[in-house]
């Protein structure tokens, strides 16, 4: 089946906190009214101030916000830019996770984040069928005493090691996962699950370089990923709201990563960030314990395998779990100043070649 054409976004690399730059985005200009030559407005430089709304200080209460930005001439006159501000209806739940996979020896890695959403009622019937499937699975425990680790499932001997998964044949784990991409691809049909992915290779350098070259890949492929999905559900009207799978052991108790939270509030101070938004206040992510809530353990599912695909195909070897059963996804590729997004079963060669 032939992939529809890329989408594609640009960011710059030079300024790791500043939001993606969307299509639409890329092609707004202004006539000046001064020489008629055309200008773009500057979606590069860091301001001090965030861009968000503001408190009225009117008796009535409510906020300002921002319609429109002044884009300053090579003649020196500054025209008008309007900001499509539109306002927002319905919450959005969307649930992360990522997964990575690397070769220390040939300095070649895949990074990946994947997320899950929709409105309120199609979770629910989501999170109550996964109850029920992992009631089928362990039919002596609590569904809500254990949790879906992909990772863990997938191994033998970490299987034997964990106290509700040791009973589990490899079989079992097999059509548990089937089950749960049937869960995903129902998901999909409200289509808003969506999928970031990086395939790069790290040069012969120190360990301590390598890890920068990966939280600054880390820190792309997640600004990438909500950016895209604010940028998409604020044009419908929708609120997107986002609980990630916590990496640190103290993101729980707050809530937050640090490293995650000074991305996004340091992208607030970009122009892009009123644009992607529609001139909107959207709240920083929300980290919690990994796989505590059923739609974290369905993402985990995901992710799990669509790192281990991209990595198979990169070493010619065929997936033995298609992503196909996972159903529609928005994947998006993220390399080097570029973001492209083709919307699919399955993840182009392109993306990974």
């Amino acid at each position: 089946m032939p992939y529809p054409e890329a989408e594609e976004t640009v960011m710059n690399p030079e300024h790791f906190e500043a939001p993606f730059i969307t299509e639409e985005m890329q092609s707004i200009s202004v006539v000046c009214t001064e020489c008629g030559s055309h200008s773009k407005p500057d979606f590069w430089t860091k301001h001090n101030d965030p861009f968000e709304r503001i408190a009225s200080t009117h008796p009535n209460g409510g906020f300002w916000r921002q319609v429109g930005v002044g884009v300053r001439c090579s003649c020196g006159a500054t025209n008008h830019v309007p900001v499509k501000a539109i306002d927002l209806q319905h919450p959005l739940y969307m649930f992360g996770d990522e997964a990575f996979r690397g070769d220390e020896g040939s300095r070649h890695f895949v990074g990946v984040y994947s997320l899950l959403g929709a409105t309120s009622g199609p979770i629910k019937e989501i999170e109550d069928d996964l109850l029920t499937l992992k009631s089928e699975v362990l039919s002596d425990r609590d569904p809500r005493s254990w949790s879906i680790h992909a990772t863990k499932m997938a191994s033998g001997q970490q299987r034997l090691k964990h106290r509700a998964y040791r009973n589990l044949r490899r079989e079992d784990v097999d059509l548990l996962f089937s089950r749960c991409a049937e869960l995903i691809s129902q998901l999909g049909e409200w289509g808003w699950n969506r999928c970031i992915m990086t395939v790069y290779q790290i040069g012969n350098h120190p360990k301590k370089e390598r890890s920068a070259v990966r939280r600054s890949l880390n820190r792309g492929l997640y600004l990438g990923l909500i950016g895209d999905a604010i940028y998409r559900a604020t044009a419908q009207r929708l609120h997107p709201l986002f609980t990630f799978d916590a990496q640190s052991p103290s993101a729980p108790a707050t809530g937050s990563e640090g490293w995650a939270d000074a991305a996004y509030f340091g992208s607030r101070h970009y122009l892009g960030h009123l644009f992607i938004t529609h001139g909107n206040d959207v709240r920083p992510p929300r980290f919690v314990a990994p796989a505590s809530e059923p739609l974290l353990e369905l993402a985990d599912v995901h992710a799990f395998h669509a790192a281990r695909s991209i990595w198979q195909r990169a070493q010619g070897i065929t997936p033995e779990r298609g992503l196909q059963q996972f159903g529609s996804f928005s994947y998006i590729n993220y390399r080097a100043d570029r973001v492209l997004t083709q919307v699919g079963s399955d993840i182009p060669d392109s993306f990974i070649f």
